[in-house]
């Protein structure tokens, strides 16, 4: 099994929680016995040494453009992975969160299963997930019931990341010959929608009764411990477990 994971990275702030990205998918690579492949996209030096095969890539972009500055290598190579992993310069994807993807990849097409971003409290040591993410009431587009199990479409594309196979990413490129041109889409910025554009072709499905393996971790924690957005903005992952589960 070969795994694609893209990279881009703006600020030089930001280089520890890609040392510690780039170590947990070492991790990962032996726990599920595959080869993953890194291109990394940064405007800053650096020196990263890693037992995955780095590919090293020269953005043509700057500001929120730079997001998008691996996409024509993915395109141009996905055929050679199983599956294709973008994300921020700050989200950990666990091995749980892969093993969430590859247990149901095989549901219906139109459907593909997506992540949600957490942050946790320094004090209490609660997972929060920020209701902006859920956007005004109800939070969520529509509940579906696939083998006896819940799962809810987040209102919210973005989750700063994504996952997809080979088959799927295949469909959305047929669909959409505009994937390498850097665009924003209806509320979200160029650079959330490098990470969201795929969930206006698939639904992005979230398993209620499995939700914690559909959750990555934002490792700055920089929203939840700052004056940026009202803390009441912020629920608790239990809240929203028994919040949809009601509606």
């Amino acid at each position: 099994m070969n795994i694609l994971v893209s990279i881009t990275s703006y600020h030089k702030d930001k280089e520890k929680y890609v040392y510690q990205i780039l170590r947990s998918y070492e991790d990962i690579a032996v726990q599920l016995g595959c080869k993953i492949d890194i291109i990394m996209s940064s405007y800053y030096e650096h020196s990263y040494v890693t037992k995955n095969n780095l590919i090293l890539n020269k953005s043509d972009y700057v500001g929120e453009f730079h997001c998008w500055s691996n996409t024509k290598y993915i395109m141009e190579n996905f055929k050679n992975y199983d599956y294709i992993i973008e994300s921020d310069d700050d989200i950990l994807i666990s091995l749980n969160n892969i093993k969430q993807y590859m247990k149901y990849e095989s549901m219906d097409l139109c459907y593909i299963p997506g992540f949600i971003v957490t942050e946790d409290h320094n004090v209490n040591k609660k997972t929060y997930i920020h209701s902006m993410l859920f956007n005004k009431p109800p939070h969520i587009t529509d509940k579906v019931v696939l083998n006896n199990q819940i799962w809810f479409i987040p209102h919210t594309k973005h989750a700063a990341c994504y996952m997809i196979d080979r088959v799927r990413l295949e469909t959305y490129l047929d669909k959409n010959q505009m994937a390498v041109i850097p665009k924003g889409i209806d509320v979200l910025d160029i650079q959330c929608t490098a990470r969201s554009e795929i969930y206006y072709y698939f639904k992005k499905m979230i398993n209620l009764n499995e939700l914690d393996n559909h959750l990555v971790k934002h490792l700055p924690n920089k929203y939840l411990h700052s004056n940026i957005f009202p803390v009441d903005q912020y629920r608790t992952v239990e809240f929203w477990k028994d919040h949809i589960n009601i509606i």
